[in-house]
């Protein structure tokens, strides 16, 4: 019985062994190198976040600014800048996204660190020197000289930027021509529209706009003004877009209401007959009098190659959006435009490109599900082995017991300590009942 109680130490030994390797292999670090641990005030620092592992990684600062609170970290270091505070110390945490990282697909805990970058304080020291040795109207210039010393410590102003990189109509009543610094628009709707939605695209991060959205439309002169408000929060700039409704027709119908329809629907045919965007589809399928479109940018690409075929060869194209594509959604427009004619066709595509981060992330998320199946196709297979283990050893051990004496057997036997007591009570009573041979004595025989 030692023997086979060994064997399940040493099954249970191994099993724990491999747990620990496994456990082992998987641990995670982040690290945070500042370039140095000490500057001036103001003074901008490079800091180095890397990691033997791929994940999300975010990053605070107090007493300071950082460049980005977000890195990406996959095959080597991400450099960040910090733009130490004007006094005392400046504090950068670095943290994984939810608390954990991806080691060999396997999702892994991971604990935050801290650095501390130290702000030299010696234009106060200067200052005081300066006090005590000059007269007023020296302590007055170096008041001056100290105070525009401490401007430029500060951090870089706000932008006063308040100039928009795109502005427009969704869909087929889209304008043409619009340059940032042009702040008035117009253009004319038929009467069928209600309502049109107006969209605008930022110059520069940091900026709100106001003004965009469905607008609904009167008869006549509608006026939309688009404000766009700079990051500092003062510099404002407003884009009028003025809107023609035409007015309903009569019902009668006249040879020249005639001539109108049927110049409507030459409008109506009147766009492209072909638009393809290359390495991507669209949605949904094209057609000349659809004017509206998806698609999804997978590519690390900052630009697309439209083919653009007009229905009439005299119209002109004008494409925009297409370049300097940005993650998330991004406008595509194209308008067609004939040159002696005011008719017009706008078609607008949004593409939704997904960054590289996000490929990754799904195909780390991928590897981590088939880890996991993994892992617990392997439990669950430990598992049934240590039970047919358990099993085998059980059966031996019934074997064993069975070879015992008479007495132990027929209690394992009976389970019953009652059965057991009637049952040698019974082979005493045979035992009384046999007949009993005559003893003879061992004196000596007389002839």
């Amino acid at each position: 019985m030692k023997k086979y109680i060994k064997e399940m130490l040493l099954i249970v030994f191994f099993v724990a062994i491999m747990w620990i390797l496994t456990t082992t292999s998987n641990a995670a670090s982040i690290s945070l190198t500042p370039s140095k641990t000490s500057a001036e005030a103001g003074e901008n620092v490079n800091v180095t976040v890397s990691s033997d592992c791929v994940g999300r990684g975010n990053l605070t600062v107090s007493n300071g600014k950082i460049s980005t609170n977000k890195v990406w970290i996959e095959g080597g270091a991400q450099s960040v800048t910090v733009t130490v505070g004007n006094s005392g110390t400046t504090t950068i945490t670095a943290s994984a996204q939810d608390g954990i990282l991806s080691n060999n697909g396997v999702d892994v805990p991971i604990s935050s660190i801290t650095k501390t970058i130290t702000i030299n304080s010696n234009n106060n020291g200067n200052l005081n020197n300066n006090s005590s040795s000059n007269n007023n109207s020296n302590n007055a210039s170096n008041s001056g000289s100290n105070s525009n010393s401490n401007t430029q410590q500060q951090p870089q102003a706000k932008s006063n930027v308040a100039t928009l990189a795109n502005l427009g109509i969704k869909g087929q009543y889209d304008f043409t021509g619009f340059r940032a610094t042009k702040t008035s628009y117009s253009v004319t709707v038929p009467n069928e529209a209600e309502s049109v939605e107006i969209y605008a695209t930022k110059g520069q991060s940091g900026q709100k706009i106001t003004g965009t959205g469905v607008k609904q439309l009167n008869e006549g002169a509608n006026t939309v003004n688009v404000v766009v408000t700079a990051e500092d929060g003062k510099t404002t700039k407003t884009y009028t877009i003025n809107i023609e409704r035409k007015a309903s027709e009569e019902t009668t119908e006249t040879p020249e209401e005639s001539s109108e329809e049927t110049s409507t629907e030459e409008q109506e045919s009147f766009g492209l007959k072909e638009l393809k965007i290359e390495g991507i589809e669209i949605t949904p399928e094209f057609k000349t009098d659809i004017y509206t479109y998806t698609a999804e940018l997978k590519d690390d690409k900052t630009s697309l190659e439209l083919t653009t075929i007009p229905t009439e060869e005299n119209a002109e194209i004008e494409v925009t959006g297409n370049e300097d594509l940005k993650d998330g959604e991004n406008l595509i427009t194209v308008i067609v435009k004939e040159k002696n004619t005011d008719k017009t066709a706008t078609y607008q595509i949004t593409v939704n490109k997904i960054s590289n981060e996000q490929n990754t992330t799904e195909a780390t998320v991928n590897k981590l599900q088939l880890s996991k199946k993994k892992i617990i196709i392997l439990g669950a297979g430990i598992v049934v082995l240590l039970l047919i283990i358990i099993v085998v050893i059980f059966i031996i051990k019934r074997r064993k017991n069975a070879n015992n004496n008479g007495e132990y057997y027929y209690s394992e036997l009976y389970g019953n300590d009652d059965k057991e007591e009637n049952l040698q009570e019974q082979i005493e009573e045979d035992y009384d009942e046999q007949p009993k041979k005559k003893k003879h004595s061992k004196g000596k025989r007389f002839k």
